[in-house]
């Protein structure tokens, strides 16, 4: 079987046409962190450009207690996924606070390393646990 390569152009329209499709509201991107950064960035500026409301949360092992707390709607930008714990307090409060923003027009874009999927959206004990359409960067 072939491995259809797509530019990160593609890419991007590719996944603006499953939100936009209304099936999934959150989308994890998942690849090499280079991948994950050029994609992101791209993603982000073709949002501003459309003037859509979006919204970022990017996750460094120094902010990693800094959940936000207020309600979003809109799409958001959840960037560093693999710096949190799969089961840590604050992953808990990552996934209810995107549970509760579904019931406002939350949507979001989930950036994590390949190598940090398994744990997050696999373990059936992980709050992530099958939570999102899966979408892998080339």
């Amino acid at each position: 079987m072939n491995d259809i390569k797509l530019t990160l152009a593609e890419e991007v329209k590719k996944l603006l046409q499953h939100l936009q499709i209304g099936l999934f509201n959150h989308i994890l991107i998942s690849g090499n962190k280079e991948k994950l950064d050029d994609l992101y960035e791209l993603l982000w500026q073709e949002c501003q450009s459309q003037k859509m409301n979006a919204s970022q949360f990017i996750i460094t092992n120094e902010s990693i207690h800094s959940i936000p707390d207020q309600e979003y709607s809109g799409l958001m930008f959840i960037k560093g996924l693999e710096c949190l714990k799969p089961k840590q307090n604050e992953t808990y409060a990552l996934r209810s606070r995107l549970d509760v923003g579904q019931y406002h027009g939350l949507k979001s874009f989930i950036f994590c390393e390949k190598s940090a999927v398994n744990n997050h959206f696999n373990d059936y004990e992980a709050p992530f646990y099958k939570f999102c359409l899966r979408q892998r960067v080339n």
